[in-house]
């Protein structure tokens, strides 16, 4: 809602209001945040907290075909159904976690969705068998947590990717895309299709319901032509995620590792606004030089 931050001549700033709403001047709250430290640093966030749910209903879904999972979450999107959480796994990321940590995923999976819906007891149930309905549509294998303990194991999963994928290759090259959310299964497909064309293998996972895919192209730095053949990999991966209408970063920003990038889906003429407002608040260019703009 709103934030403290000090600017590269120690003057110390507050943006935003303690209103529901607030629309007086312009946003600074929403242009810090994601400035990637290159404007202001801050030193307090104002939070927006909502009270937990009364109910949480934890639904695993197991998919035989690629492809199956996107469409499913497309059909829940459409259905009008916002789950708490709609997290995505594709069948290298599940054989990932069951050669790190055990989980008891089935290894010819797919694809996998962790979905969690919360609510009002009542609400949730209706929205659990559309759900449900849905995905058995598309020969999804359904998996409900039957209490806490279960619903833990089934996040073991999830949260067992990261350490998975970096036990399997530490030089990974990750990146954090976004398509629209009815172009994730467009998008899967032709990230398979690339690492088919090129050999590199590709593992996916990330936040279906936003469209955030992160992608792992699992090889190593060390190994100068693969790494290269892999950057260039990056580059079309990138021109696709803008053919459909997505972005190249979600959640990583650009920093360093994206700046060859940025251009490609920011116009020469916003580019020079966004440096033209980082001399404004950092004349000197002090905080974090060199990072964002090539």
């Amino acid at each position: 809602m709103g934030l403290e931050a000090v600017l590269p001549d120690g003057r110390v700033i507050n943006t935003g209001v303690k209103t529901a709403k607030g629309v007086v001047g312009y946003d600074l709250t929403r242009l810090l945040t994601g400035s990637e430290g290159t404007l202001a640093v801050i030193t307090k966030i104002r939070l927006k907290v909502i009270p937990l749910s009364e109910e949480t209903i934890t639904l695993l879904v197991l998919f035989k075909e690629a492809g199956q999972a996107g469409e499913a979450v497309r059909n829940i999107v459409a259905e009008g159904i916002i789950p708490m959480t709609l997290e995505f796994l594709d069948s290298e990321a599940v054989k990932a976690v069951e050669n790190y940590k055990p989980v008891g995923l089935p290894e010819d999976a797919a694809e996998m969705l962790l979905i969690e819906i919360d609510g009002q007891p009542q609400a949730i149930q209706a929205d659990a068998e559309k759900v449900s309905d849905i995905c058995a549509k598309l020969n999804g294998e359904i998996i409900m947590a039957e209490n806490e303990l279960a619903r833990a194991r089934l996040w073991e999963a999830r949260r067992a990717v990261s350490p998975a994928l970096y036990h399997l290759n530490p030089s990974k090259i990750n990146e954090d895309i976004v398509v629209p959310r009815n172009k994730i299964s467009e998008m899967l497909k032709y990230l398979r299709k690339m690492s088919d064309e090129t050999g590199i293998k590709i593992v996916n996972f990330g936040h279906a319901g936003d469209g955030n895919i992160h992608v792992n192209l699992m090889v190593d730095s060390t190994k100068k032509e693969e790494y290269e053949k892999a950057q260039k990999l990056v580059k079309k991966i990138f021109s696709k995620t803008l053919e459909l209408g997505g972005t190249i970063s979600g959640e990583h920003g650009i920093g360093l590792t994206k700046i060859d990038y940025i251009s490609m889906e920011i116009p020469p003429d916003e580019l020079a606004l966004m440096k033209k407002i980082k001399n404004v608040f950092d004349p000197k260019n002090i905080l974090n030089p060199g990072k964002i703009f090539p």
